[in-house]
């Protein structure tokens, strides 16, 4: 049979067992999202053309997009990830070769965020710290890069770096403004993981990452690891979401014990065949840390609060200064635990705004790969090498502020009326601490920034609903004592 075809055979196939094993109000509810995800496929196997295909497939968004911003929010969620994440288009442009490079998370956040975002612009969220930093780092990014290459480049990495960055995180937190509006986003993050995990294992099945394109493929323990339309570390962290968020929210779900464990099984069997140490630690970091805080026990919520400050003060220092021959017969913790020294060193020098030159210094040249490259394993490392401690602060803000925003909201449940939303936010911090701890392990390759950024912003989000909420109903309290009747 042609590739091409047994492809997309594959492709809806894995939407079809999407579509079996999630719940049914799941999937009513996201039933546009895997018309797209449907559309999506047959287009890249079949018409291959990217710019055939991203015009198709932006016709169909149009369509199918909703009216209501939150509903777009949602959709954006579930389908950003539809397509390869190398299948490019670059946008010409007269006099230069071309402005933009569409890539799929770019183009559903212009055909789905800038009109939600438009439709719900609110003023006092834009206004937020994270946002407020999101964007700076867009201006403050294209500021370096204009000093270092080309105007043209300046305005590439500027509309770039708004479309990765900022739109996301504001659209989210403009847009969502109900529990319920939180829970459709959620229940959308964990449509695309599952459709993600049935394409990973088909790909293991027949030992063919179907969906690959201008990527390379490797093995390990004698399988290939999967990547869908992702690479292996970044699908790992998408699966370790979804399942940290299905574990979250099962009750509200009203997931069954047969369904729960067919969920479970079909992640973590993709999880293990991605190959991907970093989100499979990341996973079983942010599992303890759900399940922890879902037993409700304030000694258990202290313990690990101590567990996490100790333990990542023991695995930095380790880390840094650890004998790691001994556990690592293939080099790559020696590899990191080098790449974090040399790196540390350089930046000792350039601490500020970093260095896009590094690479030609001369200092990392004995981390030089097979490909002559040098493998930034580290999102957090490459950010502050290109960017400087002044990007590293702009990038890495929102996501420490989000984190303590959630801790803070999980303390403060008390009401039996908040439950649903506290197991949310439960989900969404487990999920935060897992993405930063898969991103220690990797680049922004692949679809790193946007699962980070959904993650981050839906937390902000639900801790900002959390927040009204108990305002309105202090107020509604208050009102009610006040009242003659109960004078």
């Amino acid at each position: 049979m042609n590739a091409d075809i047994l492809g997309s055979i594959l492709a809806l196939m894995s939407l079809a067992g999407a579509g079996i094993v999630l719940p049914r109000q799941v999937i009513l509810e996201n039933w546009r999202a895997l018309a797209i995800w449907g559309i999506a496929a047959l287009a890249f196997f079949l018409l291959k053309a990217p710019p055939l295909v991203y015009l198709l497939v932006s016709i169909m968004v149009l369509v199918l997009s909703p009216l209501c911003a939150e509903c777009k929010v949602a959709l954006y969620v579930a389908v950003a990830a539809c397509l390869p994440f190398s299948f490019d288009w670059q946008i010409p442009f007269p006099g230069i070769n071309f402005l933009l490079a569409l890539l799929p998370a770019k183009t559903m956040a212009i055909l789905l965020l800038l009109p939600a975002l438009f439709a719900t612009w609110r003023p006092h969220r834009m206004g937020t710290l994270a946002v407020v930093l999101l964007i700076a780092f867009s201006l403050y990014g294209s500021l370096l890069i204009g000093a270092e290459f080309s105007a043209t480049a300046t305005i590439r990495f500027a509309i770039d770096q708004f479309l990765v960055y900022a739109l996301p995180y504001a659209a989210i937190l403009c847009a969502l403004r109900s529990e319920e509006d939180v829970d459709e986003s959620v229940n959308a993050l964990i449509v695309a993981s599952v459709i993600l995990a049935f394409i990973a294992l088909f790909s293991t099945l027949r030992q063919w990452n179907f969906y690959l394109y201008n990527f390379y493929t490797d093995e390990r323990g004698g399988f290939i690891r999967v990547i869908a339309t992702a690479n292996n570390h970044s699908l790992g962290m998408h699966l370790a979401v979804g399942l940290l968020l299905l574990e979250a929210v099962r009750e509200r779900l009203k997931i069954g014990f047969t369904r729960m464990w067919t969920l479970r099984f079909i992640l973590l069997a993709a999880l293990f065949f991605t190959g991907s140490r970093g989100a499979q630690s990341g996973f079983i970091v942010g599992a303890g840390l759900v399940f922890g805080l879902i037993a409700q026990s304030l000694a258990v919520r202290r313990l690990m609060l101590f567990g996490m400050i100790v333990g990542g003060i023991a695995a930095a220092y380790w880390l840094v200064f650890g004998e790691v021959s001994r556990i690592d017969e293939t080099g790559n913790f020696a590899y990191r635990q080098e790449l974090l020294r040399t790196t540390l060193a350089y930046l000792s020098e350039h601490p500020f705004f970093g260095d896009f030159n590094f690479a030609r210094s001369g200092r990392f040249d004995h981390l030089l790969q097979g490909q002559n490259i040098i493998d930034i394993t580290n999102y957090f490392l490459q950010i502050a090498l290109y960017f400087g401690l002044i990007g590293f602060v702009m990038v890495f803000t929102p996501f420490i502020g989000t984190g303590l925003r959630l801790i803070s909201a999980i303390r403060r449940r008390a009401s039996a009326k908040s439950q649903s939303l506290s197991r949310t936010q439960i989900g969404l911090f487990g999920s935060l601490v897992a993405w930063a701890v898969t991103a220690a392990t990797t680049s922004d390759i692949g679809i790193t920034v946007h699962v980070g950024l959904v993650v981050c912003a839906l937390g902000h989000a639900a801790y900002l609903v959390s927040r009204e909420t108990s305002a309105d109903e202090m107020e509604s309290a208050e009102t009610l004592s006040a009242s003659p009747v109960n004078g």
